[in-house]
């Protein structure tokens, strides 16, 4: 049996460590655009179904936002 290089090993735990030291920015990445869809939501359905001075148009706004609740809600039911 050949043995081990010493630097594939060095190898390895370098490759380890980059990976472990991508995962943070994948997750701030992540929640990053979470933040931004939420502000999204707020900014384009909330706002207008609470602040509206048209009862049409809040009522539109406030169905549309009963719809993307109740999607979000669905995949978490069983």
């Amino acid at each position: 049996m050949k043995p081990k290089s010493p630097t594939a090993g060095r190898a390895r735990a370098v490759a380890a460590l980059a990976a472990l030291a991508a995962v943070p920015h994948l997750a701030i990445l992540i929640a990053a655009g979470a933040a931004l869809l939420a502000l999204l939501v707020y900014l384009g359905i909330a706002l207008p179904a609470v602040w509206s001075s048209s009862p049409a148009r809040r009522r539109a706004a406030s169905a549309v936002l009963g719809e993307v609740l109740g999607a979000l809600g669905r995949p978490f039911r069983g």
